[in-house]
């Protein structure tokens, strides 16, 4: 702009906050290094008790969730998949069972509907301290229908695969893992609002 030369005075904190700015920039570009879906949790959290600014937060949500592709290269459910496959390990990811259309149509449309779930935290995650405590909160009643969903799909599933094959045993292979992400998110709810609670007393 014409209106800004060498003279052009910065305000007072300006240098602070730039170099803040670009060292959290600097931090976004790390979550490369996260490969599956609890280290990228962790690092959204880990980002998020920084203080980081709204622009490098939402760098980081961008950067890492790009047209629902992690990074712009893999799907996201596929990193959901893994990491249920990691926790659970349900039959039903592994052949025979994932040869069979119907199987492999249920399975896909859970991870749908999971997915969008666990985007919706990772996003809050990238609020500041007030918002992300109500978006948090607004997020546990869906956390708990997604859970009630689970246990209907893992029941719906088991019965399906047993008609077809008495040895496999599907049971609770999914709501156990929803489950485990509803209570990290509910500790994660608790101690925020601890937090804040702590520093309004202060």
């Amino acid at each position: 702009s014409s209106g800004i030369n060498a003279e052009w005075p910065l305000r007072p904190g300006m240098c602070e906050y730039l170099m803040r700015l670009f060292a959290h920039i600097e931090l976004v570009t790390k979550i490369s290094d996260s490969l599956t879906l609890s280290s990228i949790i962790r690092f959204f959290v880990r980002f998020s008790e920084q203080n980081p600014c709204v622009l490098s937060r939402s760098c980081l949500f961008y950067v890492f969730l790009m047209g629902n592709k992690v990074l712009g290269e893999e799907p996201f459910t596929k990193i959901i998949k893994e990491e249920i496959k990691t926790f659970s390990y349900p039959v039903s990811f592994f052949p025979p069972y994932m040869s069979d259309a119907n199987v492999k149509s249920l399975v896909n449309n859970f991870l749908d509907g999971t997915a969008l779930c666990i985007q919706d935290y990772l996003q809050a995650m990238c609020h500041n301290k007030g918002r992300q405590r109500r978006k948090l909160g607004a997020l546990l009643p869906d956390l708990s229908d997604l859970y009630k969903k689970s246990e209907n799909f893992d029941n719906m599933l088991h019965a399906y695969l047993s008609n077809n094959d008495n040895s496999a045993n599907h049971m609770r292979s999914y709501s156990c893992w929803v489950l485990f992400i509803t209570v990290e998110v509910s500790i994660g709810v608790s101690i925020t609002t601890r937090i804040l609670l702590y520093l309004h007393c202060q």
